[in-house]
């Protein structure tokens, strides 16, 4: 693989990272705030931070020369504006503008919708075994992470 693909495909695992650990993050930023449910969303930090380690592996694969591919249908600025929403999310709960539970669950709810249907783990196109798994997995995990949201929200109504 060429220097300026790997560079692009290590920039793109580097900000899904980034999406992983401030997701990780919110989470556990309202685990702190939210006492109602602190269990819950330290549970989904927790997977949030093992996300991040999975996507930090792929970094090491392709350093290493094992994973070959070309950047996807997103490019980092499309990526950094969601993390950008993320950040300001966290900030929102440290201020209290974020006084719900619910409200923070509804935020949480979005979050994860978008990863599902943006397809964010698209960003990267391989026919790496390797990455094929990690991306399934973390589809699989974020769309459970939706679901387990939602039922957490009707639990509320």
């Amino acid at each position: 693989m060429n220097a300026a693909i790997e560079k692009q495909l290590v920039e793109i695992l580097e900000k899904l990272k980034e999406i992983e650990l401030a997701l990780s993050e919110f989470y556990s930023t309202c685990a702190i705030f939210f006492n109602d449910l602190d269990v819950f969303f330290d549970i989904l930090s927790n997977e949030e931070q093992k996300h991040a380690q999975l996507i930090s592996e792929l970094i090491d694969t392709v350093h290493n020369g094992k994973l070959e591919g070309v950047p996807g249908r997103f490019k980092l600025p499309t990526l950094e504006v969601y993390l950008k929403g993320i950040r300001a999310s966290v900030e929102k709960v440290k201020q209290g503008k974020i006084s719900t539970s619910r409200q923070a669950l509804i935020m949480a709810r979005d979050y994860e919708q978008s990863l599902v249907e943006k397809n964010f783990f698209e960003a990267i196109q391989s026919t790496s075994k390797e990455y094929g798994s990690v991306k399934l997995l973390l589809s699989l995990e974020t769309k459970d992470h939706y679901q387990r949201i939602l039922d957490r929200i009707g639990s509320l109504s």
